[in-house]
């Protein structure tokens, strides 16, 4: 292991002690390599939920500072990790979507 890894591999750990492993949750489909984000992230999304057009923007109006608080950390989590997309390139983005086959 490189001292490179090494730093990441401490930052990590210490600046982001829990993550949440998303191919382990039933309401969620995962389409890629970096599956990983950090709890408090995870926590503000409405996985496994359907969400109304007065919820969402009821939930836009009142958390739209937290995600973009726990967005920007978690893009610096995947960019100590190093998480990578299919390509090699970093991963800069979650996408969600709505899935019906959950319902």
């Amino acid at each position: 292991m490189t001292a490179i890894s090494q730093v990441r591999e401490i930052i990590s750990r210490n600046y982001f002690p829990t993550t949440i492993d998303l191919q382990i949750q039933t309401h969620i489909a995962v389409w890629s390599n970096h599956y990983f984000i950090t709890k408090p992230l995870f926590n503000l999304l409405p996985f496994g939920q359907t969400l109304s057009p007065v919820t969402f923007y009821q939930y836009i109006d009142y958390q739209l500072p937290n995600l973009v608080e726990q967005a920007s950390n978690n893009l610096l989590y995947w960019s100590i990790s190093g998480t990578q997309y299919f390509n090699g390139d970093i991963t800069t983005q979650l996408t969600l979507f709505f899935d019906d086959t959950f319902l």
